[in-house]
């Protein structure tokens, strides 16, 4: 059974240059150089699915920063939403992901900004709609033993 899911993308781009990025949906590739926000849709159609987003022009001279050390331009893409129907799987971004720069190194706890260059690998195991109840429950689980029932 096949399962659609949207990612919307935003980029940040610099004025003569916009964010080039690979996508990779269980093994179909495409690449894209968008200057504005963009949906992609992304059919679920294997038990574990691989949507790979591989940023591919960003180099070290795409940030810009000022005295204080302050980033002033940049070179981005920042991953808005993962939606299956109306269940967003980006609060759950840490738990279904991995984020990797070109060098190897595993950068962690962006939130979905992509400001190195590297593949953020999302896996989604179907039916989705399973798995959007079982990182549901398990987040629901984790704050309560952390911070108590009382949230």
């Amino acid at each position: 059974m096949s399962e659609l899911v949207q990612i919307t993308l935003e980029p940040v781009a610099k004025e003569n240059k916009h964010p080039l990025i690979h996508v990779n949906v269980n093994d179909v590739s495409n690449e894209i150089q968008f200057k504005d926000k963009i949906v992609i849709d992304c059919i679920m159609n294997k038990i574990y699915n691989t949507i790979d987003i591989t940023f591919v022009n960003k180099v070290l001279k795409d940030t810009e920063v000022d005295k204080e050390g302050n980033i002033t331009k940049d070179l981005a893409v920042i991953v808005k939403s993962i939606t299956y129907k109306t269940f967003d799987f980006h609060p759950y971004l840490e738990d279904i992901s991995k984020y990797v720069r070109v060098d190897g190194s595993e950068v962690g706890n962006t939130h979905g900004f992509m400001g190195f260059a590297g593949t953020l690998s999302i896996s989604l195991k179907s039916p989705l709609f399973i798995l959007a109840k079982e990182l549901s429950i398990y987040k629901s689980n984790y704050v309560n033993s952390k911070f108590g029932s009382d949230i």
